[in-house]
């Protein structure tokens, strides 16, 4: 029996199981019938994988030379429980594959050259955020089948509700019976041990390619040995088992912590099949919304009004000072003052930036009128993010333009470069969507991820 034709099925569980009293256990037993014993036996396996793929992303936690094959892991663990329970097809197909070369990515560089000094902790949070926007993208558990406005949603609904709410389906399949496996034929099992050797052997004959492809290579672009070298020595550490798990008590810590996350992770992907209905969708958020946009349009005039008139006066002012702006990078200015600059120019921005975001969303929630439509409110937004793009800019050219170009990349400098950059494009995408009706959010979301793992690999060349 084809895992692939109970598609159907899964999808008539929530239907005769919609009561959300209906136990947990009971809704299991159901959702387990529409498997056969070997398919029941794969997802089991699916569930051991959940746990093996989990002690990896905990061991990286505190090993970052096990980033790379953690997330590979992972990814494989995600992607074959996909397909196991719903078929190739489930999912958002172009996000999801973003999302799994984004944090392959992102896995490899820190497995390879480590964390950037000053910005580790955010190469592991954009890599935990790439690792759970593919796992949404890849069940398919999106509120608009695609990376929109209410994608906050959808990530607390992957990361937290319906790993809480099915946490413990994967210890109901575990102790799941089912029925005496048949005694397979003679001829089935050596075509079976036939297939097994045929794998190994392909394996083996990649290995031994791989290694001469690059042994010869190594010797045109020393570089590239270079870093084949330092892949081997990274694939050395991992399996020196008698070194990184010399402590006991942290290789039992770790297994214990692994547990719950794997029951988590295997949840969520059971989840789609046995959850009565997606997130919350952008309609039904609208319709909540009714109740809490209460504040006319001349309330919204007064706070649009008001912070336009003090950023035009801000430019003016500023306008008189521009040419000794301009010749800062001419200058031999002191490191210090070239750092103050470059400082004062990036808080500016993401206050001011912060600032005019939170003020879309206050509009958005708060105001009777839509600004996406009154022409009033829409030409005053767009005065709001030009200006806002203006102060990027602004702030760009101070950190790239004066403090980089007199004293050089670091990591730090790296990092806000890119902060600015983002913050720009944000701008930029809000004032095409004021008049154009983009994918405004999917684009932001898209940029930001490629974006940090395109300058993460960078940061590993150039620092």
């Amino acid at each position: 029996m084809e895992t692939n034709n109970y598609t159907t099925d899964l999808q008539l569980v929530s239907q005769e199981y919609s009561d959300e009293k209906t136990s947990l256990q009971t809704k299991t037993k159901k959702f387990l019938e529409h498997f056969s014993p070997k398919d029941i036996w794969k997802i089991k396996g699916l569930i051991v994988a959940c746990l093996v793929s989990c002690f990896l992303y905990v061991t990286y936690l505190t090993h970052f030379s096990f980033a790379f094959p953690a997330t590979l892991v992972l990814i494989s663990t995600i992607e074959l429980g996909c397909r196991l329970l719903g078929g190739k097809a489930k999912g958002m197909r172009l996000e999801s594959g973003i999302f799994m070369v984004t944090s392959l990515l992102q896995g490899l560089q820190i497995s390879l050259w480590g964390l950037h000094d000053n910005w580790g902790s955010a190469q592991i949070l954009c890599l935990h955020a790439s690792i759970l926007l593919y796992l949404m993208a890849r069940t398919g558990q999106s509120s608009q089948d695609r990376l929109g406005i209410m994608v906050w949603l959808d990530l607390i609904y992957t990361s937290c509700i319906f790993p809480l709410k099915y946490f413990f389906i994967g210890a109901w399949t575990l102790l799941y019976k089912t029925a005496p496996k048949q005694e397979l034929s003679e001829e089935e099992k050596h075509v079976i041990k036939n297939h097994k050797w045929m794998i190994l052997i392909s394996i083996m004959i990649a290995l031994l390619l791989t290694v001469f492809a690059a042994s010869q290579l190594s010797q045109v672009l020393p570089a590239f040995g270079q870093l084949w070298r330092q892949f081997f020595q990274t694939l050395a550490t991992l399996l020196d088992f008698t070194i990184t798990f010399k402590d006991n008590g942290l290789l039992f810590s770790r297994l214990i912590t692994s547990i719950p996350l794997a029951l988590g992770l295997f949840a969520q992907l059971a989840a789609t099949y046995l959850a009565k209905e997606k997130p919350l969708s952008q309609k039904r958020f609208e319709g909540h919304l009714k109740a809490t946009r209460q504040f006319p349009k001349v309330a919204a005039y007064i706070v649009l009004g008001s912070l336009c008139f003090t950023y035009a006066l801000f430019i003016l002012t500023a306008t008189s000072q521009m040419g000794e702006l301009l010749s800062l990078n001419q200058a031999s200015i002191p490191a210090h003052q070239a750092s103050h600059i470059a400082v004062q120019g990036f808080w500016q921005l993401v206050r001011v930036s912060t600032l005019n975001l939170g003020i879309l969303a206050g509009l958005y929630i708060f105001s009777k009128e839509n600004f996406f439509t009154h022409k009033g409110l829409r030409f005053l937004s767009t005065l709001l993010f030009t200006f806002a793009s203006l102060f990027a800019l602004i702030a760009g050219w101070k950190l790239f333009g004066v403090y980089m170009a007199l004293y050089g990349v670091t990591p730090r400098r790296l990092l806000s470069g890119w902060f600015v950059t983002v913050l720009f494009i944000w701008c930029v995408l809000t004032l095409i969507r004021l008049y154009k009706p983009i994918q405004a959010t999917r684009l932001a979301v898209f940029y930001a991820t490629i974006s940090f793992t395109l300058v993460s690999l960078l940061g590993s060349f150039i620092l």
